[in-house]
Formats: C-alpha cells, structure tokens, sequence
C-alpha cells in the first residue's frame, strides 16, 4: 500500500511479478476522481475501470493472470492525494492475501 500524489493529467505506472494463475486485488482511493488498469506482460489491458466513471474509490477484484511475467499498474486521475493498494490473493488455498512488491514504473501524462 502507499500513497503518492497525481498532477493534472498524470498517469502513474507500477510493474509487478505475477505467475500464470496468481490472483490479484488492486485498489485506489483518491480525493478526486481515479481509473484503475492492469497490463499483461504482452500490453493488453487485462482489467479497468475508467476515470471517466467519475468513482474516487475503485477496485479491481479477483483478477486471474493468465500469464508469467511482468505486470503494469496504471492509475490515471486529477489532481490530489491517491493511495494505492495490490495484493495477491491465494487461489482457493484460504492462506492470506499477500502484499505485492510494486516498483515505480513511471510518472507521465
């Protein structure tokens, strides 16, 4: 989990490690308006939900990857605080969700 913030038409980028299979949460919660995305490792946007639904608080909920590789992150959104949240979730194992160790991919607009 951590919090950053976004300027005017920024868009924040984390990649992350996921394995075939791995199921993953991500959340944001922001002060304005935020969008959600995950990329597979091939550039396809896996999941999202737009920032044009106008939600400060969005989730993407139990989302299988179907492959190994690197993961992208992006959260688009206005200007203000956001906190961001990953996690990988064990499939049907009832073990804890996991935190997922996220690296700042990039800052852009």
């Amino acid at each position: 989990r951590l919090t950053t913030e976004l300027d005017a038409g920024q868009v924040l980028t984390w990649a992350f490690e996921g394995m075939a299979g791995d199921i993953v949460l991500a959340a944001a919660t922001g002060i304005a308006p935020v969008g959600l995305e995950i990329h597979t490792p091939d550039g396809d946007i896996l999941a999202l939900v737009p920032l044009a639904d106008g939600l400060t608080q969005v989730e993407l909920d139990l989302i299988t990857l179907p492959t190994s590789g690197t993961y992208i992150l992006v959260v688009r959104g206005t200007p203000g605080d956001v906190v961001v949240e990953l996690q990988r979730l064990a499939a049907m194992t009832g073990a804890p969700a996991q935190s997922v160790v996220m690296a700042q991919a990039g800052r852009g607009s």
